[in-house]
């Protein structure tokens, strides 16, 4: 009786559906419909429709109520009515409470005014392919204003095959998503047409860094809408940002006005991490946060990146209206972090004339020395040699001093050191030695001798540096080849000034360098691929899966049949997946392990905690190894401490400049082959050490990017031999066939098919 009800109303049921499905297929196109039998939306009941345009010649879209929306083929546009009508709604405004998920199943154009395309949809968790929407870059100007303007739930974009090129306004575009953790492509962006992008990203309060040093911004301009003052708040209320490059920025446009930056950095508290470069020019208030400072301490901004002339690394410190100052530009363009000081003492170095001397200045701690690392060079001109420095402070004797001298005075209040420089004698010329990180009795001041015309420079007067950690190699004149030694140096004959740069080679502990012939070539293979799209996408998160894979093909032939496992005892890594035997073998052999929920999580991104673990596990299956003490701030009560000790004592890891580790932080594809690289010894110090036929990508161009090497090396298979002090790093010799490690995905995989040709 149960059975003979139950079938009869589940007949009743489906000839409902299926009345009301014959009458909808005149009302939509039948390719709505295939989808849903296709897998691209759950059988659903359409509930609502529309078009993705402002009338009936836009792509049409369908609701369904299982709060999916579905794009079909054609044009879309946001809802402004015209070029001077900016909307902030969306299409399917009117159903924004249920709207959770929205699909394009096709390739559509997007042109003109996109403003509100995706805006206000409280509920809205995921927008999938992306990527099929063309921004038209060969009509008119396009706007992206408030595009994603929350509120939404959306976490993750991937941005990353959008051509902007084109696009003008930027406002509001990501303003109050709050949940939004990753932005992916953005950093690629080129954004030659933008003039306006005011709180572009304000309120976009799970965002904890931002990568935007590609962006040209030398077009941004502050409107007649006070609405469009350029960068106005655009990074405000970013209340988890502690990382921000903007090293390529140009603000120097005039049209940007007074106006043009207020409030940028308002309520930015975390930003622990700022990037700023040569074209950085302050207009307004951009309202940058200081660092906190108490009675024992004043927190200053503080640079760490490469430095400059005038301020080597870790030497200078700004408040954060200096550092927001115009009249900072000398020191300004570095990457910048927050940092605890004691008030530092200014020391300056300045020529009497007839010379220059770098660096121009410095600070030291009260009552400290000068940094013995940092090298002071007083360089004469033509025709001159350096004489003396004098101090401005009384308690240093009024004297006289040669430049190692100013390493040994006590600084205790601001001083100036002034370089005087004399004529050289007739019929000599000055010899100078750039030591080049090294030290001369101690002291890393360049080395400099005046020899007589068409005289030998003699072996008496070539100093013989040392340097900690570095083998002395020889001189080379002006930094360019060839190598000379000393014996060499000192034969040369001068009949004009010269300059030659202490050469080094770093050493291995206990392992001194020692030429001899070239090795065998050794071989490499490749264990990191790219995208469908033909990028590698080092800045993107990885995933656990993604990760599994990548040791699989990194043990050896033999340890990955002795594992070779396609079962696992997770709930949702499955023998069709085509990770399962990647999963299955690495959880075997010990690697990995899963969630207490009996999952595995394949698709999640894995953290650096996460990884860290794995790679220690790996190597402890594989070699072993010692654990030593604690290394980084942030880890002590951390589930992965030991883990990461480890690793960070066997050099497999890197913390932040801050001390920390950020254990929770995802790992993107760039750290994890650094980390991989560094454990398997997979190191290239030199771009000139890699091959032109190899694989690169259109996203890792950059050579000083600092994970090029790095990219390069997981990417390409090639045979190499050692060079450098102790063989620490690689020299490619060729390219080799990368092995079809889709092979080992498939369901009827064995071990050995990667052997088969």
């Amino acid at each position: 009786m149960f059975q003979r009800t139950f079938r009869t109303k589940n007949l009743q049921r489906f000839v409902c559906v299926l009345l009301i499905a014959i009458l909808l297929m005149g009302l939509f196109p039948i390719s709505a419909f295939a989808s849903e039998f296709a897998g691209i939306v759950p059988l659903a009941i359409p509930i609502a429709w529309g078009t993705v345009g402002p009338d009936s010649s836009f792509a049409p879209w369908t609701l369904y109520d299982n709060g999916t929306v579905e794009v079909g083929s054609g044009t879309v546009r946001g809802m402004g009515d015209a070029w001077l009508t900016e909307a902030s709604t969306s299409p399917w405004h009117d159903y924004r409470n249920q709207v959770e998920r929205i699909i394009f199943t096709v390739p559509v154009d997007a042109v003109g005014n996109l403003s509100g395309l995706f805006a206000s949809l409280p509920f809205l968790y995921e927008i999938e392919n992306l990527g099929y929407l063309n921004i038209d870059t060969a009509g008119p100007q396009v706007w992206m204003s408030n595009m994603f303007r929350g509120p939404n739930s959306l976490v993750s974009l991937d941005l990353s095959g959008w051509d902007v090129s084109n696009v003008t306004r930027f406002r509001n575009m990501f303003r109050d998503a709050a949940f939004l953790e990753t932005i992916i492509g953005i950093e690629y962006w080129e954004t030659d047409s933008l003039h306006t992008m005011p709180h572009m990203f304000r309120g976009a309060s799970s965002l904890t860094s931002l990568d935007l040093s590609r962006w040209n911004t030398s077009g941004v301009t502050t409107g007649t809408d006070p609405a469009d003052n350029g960068m106005a708040s655009a990074f405000r209320d970013m209340t988890s940002l502690r990382s921000l490059n903007l090293s390529g920025w140009n603000t120097m446009n005039p049209a940007l006005g007074s106006n043009g930056m207020p409030n940028m950095f308002t309520g930015s508290n975390a930003l622990r991490e700022l990037t700023l470069g040569t074209g950085w020019f302050t207009t307004g208030n951009p309202n940058l946060t200081n660092p906190p400072s108490n009675a024992t301490y004043t927190g200053l901004w503080t640079n760490v990146g490469s430095g400059s002339i005038y301020a080597p690394e870790g030497t200078h410190t700004l408040t954060a209206a200096q550092l927001m100052d115009n009249a900072s530009a000398p020191f300004r363009p570095d990457t910048w972090i927050w940092a605890r000081h004691y008030p530092l003492l200014l020391v300056t170095f300045t020529p009497a004339g007839n010379g220059t001397v770098t660096p121009s200045l410095t600070g030291t701690e009260p009552n400290t020395t000068i940094n013995p690392a940092l090298p002071i060079y007083p360089a004469p001109n033509a025709g001159y040699q350096f004489s003396h420095w004098t101090s401005s402070d009384p308690t240093h004797g009024g004297g006289s001093f040669q430049t190692y001298q100013l390493h040994d005075l006590i600084i205790t209040r601001d001083t100036t050191f002034t370089a005087y420089f004399t004529s050289l004698s007739s019929g000599t010329h000055l010899v100078t030695f750039l030591l080049n990180g090294g030290y001369v009795d101690g002291y890393p001041d360049p080395h400099m001798v005046t020899i007589p015309d068409s005289n030998p420079i003699t072996e008496a007067n070539v100093p013989v540096p040392t340097r900690p950690g570095y083998t002395f190699l020889g001189w080379k004149e002006n930094g360019a080849a060839p190598l000379l030694t000393r014996p060499q140096v000192s034969a040369l004959i001068v009949t004009t000034p010269r300059t030659f740069v202490a050469q080094w080679m770093p050493n291995r502990p206990g392992e001194p360098w020692i030429p001899g012939p070239e090795p065998t070539p050794l071989e490499r293979q490749a264990y990191l691929i790219g995208t469908s799209d033909g990028l590698i996408r080092p800045n993107a998160n990885i995933t656990r899966a993604e990760v599994a894979t990548i040791f699989f093909r990194l043990i050896t032939d033999e340890a990955r049949a002795a594992y070779w496992m396609q079962e696992n005892p997770y709930h949702d890594v499955e023998l069709q997946n085509w990770f399962n035997n990647a999963v299955s073998t690495m959880t075997h052999a010990g690697v990995f392990t899963g969630f207490p929920d009996g999952t595995f999580a394949p698709n999640q991104s894995i953290t650096r905690a996460e990884m860290t673990a794995v790679v220690v596990r790996f190597i402890e299956r594989m070699d072993g190894v010692n654990l030593l003490g604690d290394h980084f701030s942030d880890i002590s009560d951390h589930w992965a401490v030991e883990y990461i000790n480890t690793a960070a004592v066997n050099g497999w890891v890197q913390g932040y400049s801050d001390g920390t580790f950020r254990p929770n932080q995802a790992i993107t594809r760039a750290e994890t082959a650094a980390m991989i690289n560094r454990l398997s010894g997979r190191l290239i110090e030199r771009a000139e050490d890699l091959l032109p036929d190899m694989q690169t990508w259109p996203d890792n161009a950059n050579v000083n990017a600092w994970y090029y090497l790095y990219i390069q090396s997981a990417t390409n298979s090639y045979r190499f031999t050692w060079r450098g002090t102790g063989n620490a790093f690689e020299r490619w010799v060729t390219i080799i066939p990368a092995r079809n490690w889709a092979v080992l995905e498939r369901l009827e995989s064995r071990p050995e098919d990667i052997l088969r040709p």
